[in-house]
């Protein structure tokens, strides 16, 4: 089934969350990875360049495929949570969700305006380029959008730890079926 129901997820909510997971773990690697090469290194340059072209293309997919899961995911029913599970983890999680959306539509803008400061151009794997949103270039403000950008980065990588651990909480303790309904649609 596409579609949600009121005791399942749809294949595309869970084919949305499977990509974004594995695609945004993997821009927090490159980024990390990027951000410790040195530009002014001869042989670093050179993939800090390339890496970091695939990196804010790719930033700008997460952007497109985030706005799309929110439409998908908030024009239909969601699963209800087991009734066993408490009312203040009920609040918790639908709050983590909350979270997550905000933090996967705010990291790609951020590192869109960190690049416009920069005046360092968006191309998305060289179909087009993106505007830029200011004139003037400006490193100062760059520098402190990129902070922001890290910053949220590495708060979205803690919750993906937490996230997962309280899923493997569920199917391992408690024994209910909220990681089953991800993964096969139950």
């Amino acid at each position: 089934m596409l579609r949600n129901t009121e005791n399942s997820y749809g294949t595309l909510h869970r084919a949305f969350h499977w990509i974004m997971a594995i695609m945004i773990i993997c821009m927090i690697i490159v980024g990390v990875y990027i951000h410790g090469l040195d530009a002014e290194n001869p042989a670093e340059a050179p993939t800090k360049l390339a890496l970091g072209a695939l990196h804010k293309a790719t930033g700008m997919v997460i952007l497109l495929l985030v706005v799309l899961r929110a439409a998908w995911v908030f024009s239909g029913p969601r699963p209800g949570l087991p009734d066993s599970v408490p009312r203040w983890q009920r609040i918790a999680a639908k709050s983590l969700h909350h979270t997550f959306y905000l933090l996967m539509f705010a990291i790609p803008v951020s590192g869109y305006v960190m690049t416009s400061h920069a005046q360092k151009p968006v191309s998305v794997y060289g179909l087009f380029e993106l505007p830029m949103l200011f004139d003037e270039q400006n490193f100062e403000k760059a520098k402190a959008v990129f902070e922001v950008h890290e910053t949220l980065a590495l708060l979205l990588l803690a919750l993906i730890v937490a996230h997962v651990a309280i899923a493997l909480k569920h199917h391992f303790y408690d024994k209910d079926t909220i990681l089953r309904r991800m993964l096969k649609g139950e």
